[in-house]
């Protein structure tokens, strides 16, 4: 079993986001936000990295 590193990023932003969530109905505004944004950022990654790998294997 292959997992991918985009795979894993995606997992990253998604606990991320969700703690992220949790911090907010915690009333940690900032910290809550951070995270969130943090989160957005790794899925920008992901998806830039799924995007190489899969233009990558369409060249070989």
């Amino acid at each position: 079993m292959s997992i991918k590193t985009w795979q894993l990023m995606l997992f990253a932003s998604i606990s991320f986001i969700v703690s992220g969530i949790m911090s907010l109905s915690d009333k940690s505004y900032l910290r809550g936000g951070t995270f969130i944004l943090l989160g957005l950022y790794y899925v920008g990654l992901s998806r830039t990295k799924y995007l190489k790998d899969s233009k990558s294997s369409k060249s070989k």
